[in-house]
């Protein structure tokens, strides 16, 4: 699971706790083909709310968290489902931390791999452009050359 989905190795407990979650869902030959979950909870499982681990997903910002031009969601990548309650278990990559929440959009086809790419490729040009600013223009002749350093040192003084 954590290739496939690209995630770091210290994902690893929540890999092995989806992984749980999904082997107590599934049918087991101990058990003569029945699913533990079933057994233990006497009702009727559904399946629609499983999703593919490491997935892109957007969670739903509150109007109270946001402002009148925020984003009304926040990208993350989907870990797992959550304990007590339904609800899935995301991670945000800006801030780095664990999410629970059920107001969810799971696109199953982007992985986080991609995701971390697009990160990545923004701090890039970020800092590309901070470069930019601090390299001084080309001049093609000698008069462009002057005028620029009277400037500098105008504003210098």
């Amino acid at each position: 699971m954590l290739t496939n989905s690209g995630l770091e190795k210290n994902f690893w407990a929540e890999a092995v706790k989806t992984t749980c979650y999904l082997i107590n869902r599934s049918p087991t030959t101990t058990l003569d083909c029945g699913i533990p979950e079933e057994v233990w909870t006497g009702k009727n499982l559904n399946y629609s709310h499983l999703k593919i681990f490491g997935c892109e997903a957007f969670i739903n910002i509150s109007k109270e968290n946001r402002t009148k031009l925020d984003d009304k969601s926040m990208k993350c990548i989907f870990l797992g489902y959550a304990d007590e309650n339904l609800g899935y278990r995301l991670r945000d990559p800006v801030k780095h931390k664990i999410i629970r929440n059920r107001d969810v959009i799971l696109n199953e086809s982007e992985m986080f791999k991609r995701i971390v790419g697009e990160l990545e490729v923004k701090k890039f040009i970020d800092r590309f452009e901070e470069q930019q600013e601090n390299v001084p223009p080309i001049y093609e002749n000698e008069k462009q050359i002057q005028e620029h350093e009277e400037k500098q040192v105008e504003n210098n003084e």
